[in-house]
């Protein structure tokens, strides 16, 4: 058991970090623990962040074509970067010309629409939350990062990386110092995804080679492109075995 208490509570440099893995790693658990530690920061998820990068996000997560249909029209009529407005611009163009995204999981055309969608967000949210909040001294902390377009989209979508890292470049105007992936087996991802009984969406549903792919990705994006540090973490223990290595990592950056 990892004691809480106000004589454990960690102050962090003012840096931006990043916490990844694919789908089943359990990053969701260890982050939220993390964060239970952790004072003088503000968090995010991607997509998400801001007002405007949460309906981005929902548009991605939806099932149903006539709720994404509802939420690019919602998400037009947001306070939207010009650069956020160009993004979900041609993301709404790829949807259309599909006529329907429903049973295409494995078509390049979901891909390039979330390629756009993912850059969208982020766009929002560097410009909007990671930079004025590293400006206030504060640290900020995110879940996913630009590397989970180059899984997803690039690799196991079959996007290719250098295309997925043109489309995100412009909107990357704050990297992170450095990110912590939690890294696990495909088949142990798979068997934690399949006991999940709450969250299921979308990305939940893909097949074993779409997850095999992701973690390929993400291996191949820090071992061949990451320009910032990486700490890789192997996340096959428990929860707690889990928060305590990255805790580890975190001890390197705390002023107290």
């Amino acid at each position: 058991m990892i004691p809480k208490n106000n004589n454990n509570f960690m102050k962090l440099e003012n840096i931006y970090f990043n916490v990844t893995g694919a789908d089943g790693v359990g990053k969701d658990s260890v982050l939220k623990n993390i964060l239970e530690l952790i004072t003088g920061y503000k968090t995010f998820r991607e997509p998400g962040g801001t007002e405007e990068a949460e309906v981005i996000r929902k548009i991605i997560l939806c099932i149903s074509d006539e709720e994404r249909e509802n939420f690019f029209n919602y998400a037009k009529n947001l306070n939207l970067l010009p650069l956020t407005k160009d993004y979900i611009t041609k993301a709404y163009e790829i949807f259309k010309a599909s006529g329907s995204l429903l049973n295409k999981a494995d078509d390049k055309t979901v891909g390039l629409m979330e390629a756009y969608l993912y850059a969208a967000s982020r766009n929002e949210t560097n410009n909007k939350l990671v930079t004025p909040t590293l400006e206030e001294g504060l640290t900020v902390i995110g879940s996913r990062s630009v590397a989970c377009s180059m899984a997803y989209q690039a690799n196991a979508r079959n996007l290719g990386y250098e295309l997925v890292w043109n489309i995100n470049k412009p909107a990357l105007t704050k990297t992170p110092d450095f990110e912590i992936y939690l890294d696990i087996p495909t088949e142990l991802a798979m068997g934690r995804l399949s006991g999940r009984t709450g969250k299921q969406d979308r990305l939940d549903n893909e097949s074993f080679e779409f997850h095999r792919k992701t973690r390929e990705g993400y291996l191949d994006y820090y071992e061949k492109y990451c320009p910032y540090p990486v700490y890789k973490i192997d996340a096959s223990g428990t929860i707690e075995e889990n928060t305590l290595k990255v805790l580890d990592v975190l001890n390197k950056y705390r002023q107290n």
